[in-house]
This record gives structure tokens, C-alpha cells and sequence, in this order.
């Protein structure tokens, strides 16, 4: 009879081990981010609440001063400017426009030195508090499904230090994917001689076309890839 009692006491420990053992692994386990259900979701909240949708730039709906482009691996960073042409107009397009980023304007950093790396240069990020700096980036990723190390760090960093630093989450644009591919392979980036899709600004023009430049030219404020950082000096409000 006590044999039995202690082979049936050690079952029951063994059970509540695995127990706890499945409860702290669910506990612990990483909840990914995917990019067309967050945003479904957001659609269905803003309906819902009758919230309007934000008047965004059309120059800010895709990129911002900063854009993150994370993989597996790697973050891959760049940075835009807004250009202003004074006879332009405010023209709706629902594509993003042709930035004229190069491979040689994406920053590499590994994922596990994403963090530190922002914090470092913070200056030129602005992604946590600093005085009356406020930045604003884009977190783009090559696949719906965002499974990247350096996200997951960022946003229990920006939760940490109270950043309100604004951000987008979306999918890479085509003119990204291009970029990135000649940026891993190395490979000599002759733009013009690319077969560009017609799905940039009004959805019907491909870049180094005629018809490409008139539109754009027309544009009152365009975004631009830069190939150099310089320090943010002022707070972003929107």
C-alpha cells in the first residue's frame, strides 16, 4: 500500500511540474505581430468608436523621417526628408512616391545591437525621451507577419521609457524590396534600367517616366531618401 501511495505522490509531482513548466513557457512565449490583422483591427476600432481617420500628409502616410526595415537578422535603416516645391499643389495619391533610395543609404545593424545602437545615437533617432525631442520612424517588414528580435526589444523599450515617439507598422514598398535585394547581393544599382511596376503615386506610373516627373513636379510636398543623419533639433507634433 505504500508503495503504491508513493508511486501515485510522484506522478502527481511529476504532473504539476509540467504544468508549471507549459505555464511558464506560454507565459514567456512571444506574441507576433501581424501587420493586415493589426490593421484590420484598428480599422474595426475606429468604426466602432466613430473615431475619424486622422488627417496624415500624404508625403507622412507611407514614410517617415526615419524608416526601420526589420528581418530576422537584421534592421536596415535609412532616413527621408520633405521637400518643398512653392508652386505645387496638395494632390491626393494613395501609392508611394519614388524616394531615389540607394543600397548605399541602408544602415545594417543586427538585431541583437538594435537597441543599443538606438540608444547611442538618440540624437539622430529620437526614439526615446530626450529634452524636447520627439521622433518619428517607420517600422517596415518584408512579410505580414513581423518576426524580428529587434521588435520585440523595441517595443518593451519604448513601453519602459515612456517614449512617445510617433510610429507607423507596415509592409515593405516595392522600391524598398528592390534596394534591399541589391544591398544583400551587392550587386551594382543602375535604378533606371529596372522594370518598375506602375504602382506609385496615383497607382498608374512608374518612376523615370515623363509622365512620373509631371505628377510629381506638381506635388507640393515629396518625400526623399538622404544619405546622411543629422541630429533632430525640434519636437514633432501631430
Amino acid at each position: 500500500m505504500k508503495l503504491k501511495f508513493t508511486f501515485f505522490f510522484l506522478i502527481l509531482i511529476a504532473c504539476g511540474i509540467t504544468s508549471c513548466r507549459n505555464d511558464a513557457e506560454k507565459s514567456t512565449q512571444k506574441v507576433e505581430y501581424v501587420i493586415s490583422k493589426e490593421d484590420s483591427i484598428h480599422k474595426v476600432w475606429m468604426k466602432s468608436n466613430k473615431v475619424p481617420s486622422p488627417l496624415i500628409p500624404k508625403d507622412m502616410k507611407h514614410y517617415l523621417d526615419i524608416v526601420f526595415i526589420l528581418d530576422s537578422k537584421k534592421v536596415y535603416i535609412y532616413q527621408t526628408e520633405r521637400n518643398f516645391n512653392s508652386a505645387g499643389n496638395e494632390i491626393k495619391y494613395e501609392y508611394p512616391n519614388y524616394l531615389g533610395l540607394k543600397p548605399e543609404y541602408l544602415l545594417a545593424i543586427e538585431n541583437k545591437n538594435f537597441i543599443t545602437f538606438l540608444k547611442d545615437n538618440n540624437s539622430l533617432f529620437g526614439v526615446f525621451p530626450e529634452e524636447n525631442i520627439r521622433g518619428s520612424f517607420c517600422i517596415a517588414s518584408e512579410t505580414d507577419t513581423l518576426k524580428s528580435e529587434a521588435f520585440d526589444n523595441l517595443v518593451e523599450e519604448l513601453e519602459k521609457t515612456k517614449s512617445e515617439a510617433f510610429y507607423i507598422v507596415r509592409r515593405t514598398t516595392e522600391e524598398e524590396n528592390v534596394v534591399l535585394k541589391y544591398k544583400r547581393n551587392n550587386q551594382d544599382f543602375l535604378p533606371e534600367k529596372i522594370n518598375w511596376s506602375k504602382k506609385f503615386l496615383n497607382g498608374n506610373l512608374s518612376p523615370f517616366s515623363k509622365d512620373y516627373y509631371e505628377f510629381e513636379s506638381k506635388l507640393e510636398v515629396i518625400r526623399k531618401a538622404k544619405e546622411t543623419y543629422e541630429k533632430k533639433v525640434r519636437r514633432i507634433y501631430m
